[in-house]
Order: C-alpha cells, then sequence, then structure tokens
C-alpha cells in the first residue's frame, strides 16, 4: 500500500473510531473523500487541522499511515527514538522519568 493510501486509511479508521462524518473534520465532505481515498495529498497545514479536529496528535495519523503500509508501529516508533536520540532531540530525562512511572507498582485502591 503506498503512503498516500495508507494515509487515508489511517483518517478514516481514526474518523470512524470517532463517530465524526467526513465534513466534521475538514474544509468540505468532498475533500476528506478525495484524502481518504488518496486522490488527494493534504499539506501539513491541512493535515495538522485534521488531527486537531480528530483530537490527535499529527504523529499518531502518520504512525498509522505507516502501520497501514506494513511497519509495526513499535518499530517505527523505536526507529524514530533512536534517530532522535542521535540528533540530541531526545529528552532522556522525561523518557527516564517515563520509565519510572511504567515500573512502579501500582498504590493499591
Amino acid at each position: 500500500m503506498e503512503l498516500r493510501e495508507s494515509f487515508g486509511t489511517a483518517i478514516r479508521k481514526i474518523r470512524l473510531s470517532r463517530g465524526l462524518a467526513q465534513d466534521a473534520i475538514g474544509p468540505s465532505q468532498a475533500y476528506i473523500s478525495e484524502v481518504e481515498r488518496a486522490i488527494k495529498s493534504p499539506t501539513l497545514d491541512k493535515m495538522q487541522n485534521i488531527a486537531e479536529a480528530l483530537d490527535v496528535h499529527l504523529v499518531t495519523i502518520l504512525v498509522g499511515a505507516f502501520a497501514e503500509s506494513g511497519l509495526p508501529a513499535t518499530e517505527l516508533l523505536a526507529l524514530v527514538k533512536k534517530q532522535l536520540r542521535a540528533q540530541g532531540l531526545w529528552d532522556q530525562e522525561s523518557d527516564i522519568a517515563s520509565k519510572q512511572i511504567v515500573s512502579s507498582p501500582s498504590a493499591p485502591s
């Protein structure tokens, strides 16, 4: 599956999971229909607007698109993390804190 097609599929899946109509997430129903069917490729600004309308981060849609293309989300996220670290863009302190939160046992109810 081509990335443009995967991107449209990811948008459609997220939109349907939220029970939203096509015209609720973009400039028009026709435009979103064309994006979902891989007829149109939105600009970065339009992708961001769609993500905001879906109440997800744009990266979530992109990861979903690559997952639709056959690259498992966990592999993609591990690769992105590795590349961000190599560029000095990964916040290691936040990474350590999040690992501590995940590994600490839940408080009894």
